[in-house]
């Protein structure tokens, strides 16, 4: 101890003399009202400095102390511990003041450390009247810990992280703050991250958190609140993508797991709408679920005065295959109309993907439609729609015509593959008519498109036998058949068909027939065969349009020819190599006839037509000449 002219004294207290104890402590100096006694364990000092200042009525004083001390039970504990204090105006109580602070070095469940504060002193309200205190809390920082250790450390094993959501486990949140209130036993935990560009798959897509938000806190009463949330924006799929969500990990004390809710700000096809997230149990598995249920029916697709598609309820949930993770898509409440005259009320709804094109299929439930045909002589005629697949797919508006493919444009297109049958035709309709036939239907901002294998029976021709009697000649049958129709309604109305002529089978017997036998002897044109898989027709192509007609041969009308992607391969062997384009005749919209074709020569192997000298024309005659070839310019023409 030692003491100056100035009344100011100073003192140390060493180890091995009578340490400080914190309780009497704090009942001399700090009053009864302090509370420390009833938060704090009965910490002894061994190393203490005090100074008192008689002339102004101060007191201060420092100590520390070190061990494991308790402060909430199976929470905190304290390693050490320092104490400054410092007192004023000793001896007027009413002006009294008294200012400390308390620093420890905090184990929050024995695994994590940190360095706390606490401020002493009577509460700010009360600042005049010393007998209250404000409660004693210890402030600090986490620096540095994984997500992962933190909920381990603070929720039981069964509360951890989603599978879909496993990846934020390794992300070390950064300056948690902490609050501890050793008299109620409450404490909390906090601290946002911001300005991330965290990128974390789900499923085919990926989440990108822009931001993270943790709070933990411990109640009076020991019930445990949690919530880790997330801001950013998402691309689940080709056709659905998060414009903006927050989800929420709430920790739910009776299930001990954490619960997941959201908003979700999305676009799905390009169409904007706000879903809710959680789970979905099904089948003893969760899984991730975005839903929203409309008030109103919520148009998703909608080619104006053609298609719309409008939904009750939609779901978007992550399916876990395996090890792989895929979205599928639900729908309950459909509506879905064509023109005017087609609606459907029932079917599902789920993702489809093929040949790089991604959209949604509507798999219409008990889609029967009779469509009323004008009645004639007493009968009912009808047509029969069978609705089967109906696919919506929205390209980009940055795509080019040329990159769509399937006749595909930049927006909303429409597929759907329809059944269609006729019932109580007229008798010469029935006999013509194909009863049943498939057709399908495209539809997108160009106009409709409809396309069917056919729309009526082949007409047989049965020609009557040439001759008569030895004479006679049965050149078989033929028949003439339309197929692979496609009407186009729209901007550019368009019909197009493949006409398709069958000559009678033994037409090529008017060149005779082989010795013996009542077979053709050399098969010049080609002829109508049931049981060949061409059918043995000869095929031409009409197309109507605006710009006229036009009837552009498919095949040859003679036998023997190769044709490939409409050209005629004449390969005559040593003398060269012919390509004959099949001829197209057009006839324009002011009356304009047209006909286009040619002819190339190979340029590698040439045309040699062999050449005999006429006998009576050579000079050598009547001596004998080889005969001679003489090749061609490769050449065309049109």
């Amino acid at each position: 101890m030692w003491c100056n002219c100035r009344k100011k004294f100073r003192a140390e207290l060493y180890p091995g003399q009578t340490p400080l104890c914190l309780h009497s402590l704090a009942t001399h100096f700090l009053g009864d009202a302090n509370g420390l006694a009833d938060v704090l364990p009965d910490i002894r000092f061994p190393r203490a400095s005090i100074a008192f200042d008689l002339a102004g009525q101060a007191f201060s004083l420092q100590a520390e102390a070190y061990g494991r001390f308790t402060i909430i039970e199976q929470w905190f504990s304290i390693d050490a511990v320092t104490i400054d204090l410092q007192l004023e105006h000793l001896k007027d109580a009413p002006q009294r003041r008294v200012r400390g602070q308390l620093a420890a070095r905090f184990n929050l469940l024995d695994d994590i450390s940190l360095d706390v504060r606490a401020a002493l002193g009577p509460a700010a309200s009360h600042a005049a009247n010393q007998t209250e205190w404000a409660p004693l809390t210890f402030l600090g920082t986490i620096p540095k810990i994984r997500i992962a250790i933190l909920l381990a450390r603070l929720l039981p094993a069964s509360a951890s992280l989603p599978p879909e959501l496993e990846g934020l486990g390794a992300v070390e949140f950064v300056d948690l703050s902490l609050s501890v209130t050793p008299a109620s036993g409450a404490f909390r935990i906090a601290g946002t991250m911001q300005n991330l560009q965290l990128a974390l798959p789900l499923g085919a897509g990926q989440l990108c958190i822009k931001q993270l938000v943790f709070e933990f806190d411990r109640n009076t009463s020991g019930q445990l609140q949690c919530k880790l949330s997330l801001d950013g924006s998402a691309t689940l799929l080709d056709i659905a993508g998060l414009d903006a969500f927050h989800f929420a990990l709430d920790y739910n004390e009776q299930q001990q797991a954490l619960v997941l809710s959201g908003q979700v700000d999305a676009r799905l096809m390009g169409q904007p709408v706000s879903l809710q997230a959680g789970y979905r149990q099904h089948a003893g598995q969760r899984s991730l679920e975005l839903r929203a249920d409309f008030p109103q029916p919520w148009t998703l697709a909608d080619i104006p005065g053609v298609v719309s598609l409008s939904l009750g309820q939609l779901a978007l949930s992550l399916a876990t295959d395996g090890q792989q993770q895929t979205w599928r898509v639900s729908a309950n409440a459909c509506d879905f109309q064509l023109v005017d005259v087609i609606r459907i009320r029932n079917g599902n709804l789920s993702l489809f993907s093929a040949a790089g094109q991604t959209g949604l299929s509507f798999t219409a439930t008990a889609a029967e439609i009779t469509l009323d045909l004008p009645a004639t002589n007493g009968a009912a005629p009808g047509l029969k729609l069978a609705f089967q697949e109906i696919r919506l797919l929205r390209l980009a508006d940055s795509t080019s015509n040329t990159q769509a493919a399937d006749g595909l444009l930049p927006g909303w297109n429409f597929l759907a593959d329809v059944g269609l049958s006729f019932s109580a035709m007229p008798g010469p309709l029935d006999r013509f008519l194909t009863q049943q036939l498939q057709a399908r239907c495209r539809v997108n901002r160009d106009g409709v498109k409809l396309e069917a294998s056919r729309l009526t029976q082949p007409v047989v021709l049965r020609i009557p036998v040439l001759g008569e009697g030895a004479d006679a000649l049965d050149v078989g049958t033929g028949i003439l058949d339309v197929e692979n129709i496609a009407i186009t309604l729209g901007k550019a109305p368009a019909l197009s068909a493949e006409l398709c002529v069958g000559l009678p089978s033994k037409l090529n017997r008017i060149f005779g027939d082989r010795t013996g036998s009542q077979e053709a002897a050399c098969r010049v044109f080609r002829t109508y065969d049931p049981a060949a898989a061409d059918r043995g027709l000869i095929r031409a192509r009409l197309s109507i349009h605006q710009d006229g007609i036009t009837l552009a041969m498919l095949n040859s009308p003679f036998a023997g020819f190769d044709v490939q992607n409409g050209k005629i391969r004449l390969d005559l062997g040593e003398f060269g190599l012919v390509v004959i384009d099949l001829p197209t005749l057009s006839l324009g919209g002011k009356g304009g006839f047209s006909a286009s074709g040619g002819f190339a020569i190979d340029r590698e192997r040439g045309l040699r037509l062999p050449l005999t000298r006429c006998a009576r024309c050579s000079p050598c005659w009547p001596r004998p000449c080889a005969p001679t070839t003489a090749r061609l310019p490769t050449s065309s023409a049109r």
